[in-house]
């Protein structure tokens, strides 16, 4: 949890991520609480925060159990939600950045390259 505080570069992450991360949040917390899970949004960061790109199928069963539900049944704005928990969350592999930020650092990249 230290180095997720420490590595964590939301608050340096453009406007329209971090608006989304926060809506991610309050939508994750809505969701554990209703499924009386045993992860709250802390814990889930913290798992986020510790797994790497090839560890997304992982995530994904982690969550199912914490949402209380199974692939098969599972409903579509709720695979969204974890989808954008992966997306809008920290990563260490990303040294503390979370994918959509890296989307859009390596897009700016390019525009400027071209």
């Amino acid at each position: 949890m230290r180095d997720l505080a420490l590595l964590d570069q939301g608050p340096l992450a453009p406007p329209a991520i971090r608006q989304s991360r926060k809506q991610t949040e309050w939508q994750l917390r809505r969701e554990l609480e209703k499924a009386a899970s045993f992860l709250n949004v802390e814990k889930v960061m913290c798992l986020v925060f510790e797994f790497d790109a090839s560890a997304a199928p992982t995530f994904l069963g982690a969550m199912l159990t914490a949402l209380d539900c199974e692939l098969g049944t599972i409903d579509t704005e709720l695979l969204y939600l974890i989808e954008d928990v992966w997306d809008y969350f920290p990563h260490r592999f990303l040294q503390g950045r979370c994918p959509a930020e890296a989307d859009t650092a390596l897009f700016r990249d390019q525009l400027s390259q071209a």
